[in-house]
């Protein structure tokens, strides 16, 4: 990560990077020369205070999220990564939707520009775990699926981006489907 954005994209240059709808590139198309093998983004969505994962969520509710960084060679000395939300259709930021970030995490909502409106959590500082935790809030009924954008980085820690690699990924979560009852008295 260079000295530049080693506190994040969005907090260092108002961008994003997670391949999300009108971003220009993802942190790959910098941190590419990497000795680190193959570096995935995991993006995982858990049922609130458990390991259970989920595929949809409940309006309103209250879910655990993380990001991991994994990688197949090297030992790095640190890592760091972005992830966005967005409705899927019509593709549009959800905002902040973002709490409880772990120490390694912060958040930025971007006011100006191409990426105005959007709220990024991303590394709090170029981290030595490559494990990332938040929380996030569904949004209300009626918005459809969501798409969680991320990207994330394994880097040598020498202030550029020479030498680090890079991944990204996206998850969509559907909204679940109304209950209803009815019958006869």
């Amino acid at each position: 990560i260079s000295a530049s954005n080693s506190n994040g994209r969005a907090t260092g240059a108002n961008a994003g990077n997670t391949g999300a709808p009108n971003e220009t590139s993802t942190c790959s198309s910098c941190h590419s020369g990497g000795s680190y093998g193959t570096v995935s983004v995991l993006i995982q969505l858990f049922a609130a205070g458990t390991t259970n994962t989920v595929t949809s969520y409940t309006p309103g509710t209250l879910y655990d999220l993380r990001v991991t960084i994994n990688h197949t060679s090297g030992t790095p000395t640190g890592h760091g990564f972005q992830l966005t939300a967005f409705r899927q259709s019509p593709s549009t930021p959800l905002g902040d939707t973002y709490s409880n970030l772990a120490s390694n995490v912060k958040k930025k909502t971007v006011t100006a520009g191409t990426y105005n409106g959007r709220t990024y959590c991303e590394h709090n500082g170029v981290g030595s775990s490559n494990v990332f935790n938040m929380s996030w809030t569904a949004p209300s009924a009626g918005t459809g699926s969501v798409v969680f954008y991320a990207a994330g980085d394994c880097v040598n820690g020498n202030n550029s981006d020479n030498g680090d690699k890079a991944g990204s990924s996206s998850l969509v979560v559907t909204e679940a489907a109304a209950l209803t009852a009815s019958g006869n008295v």
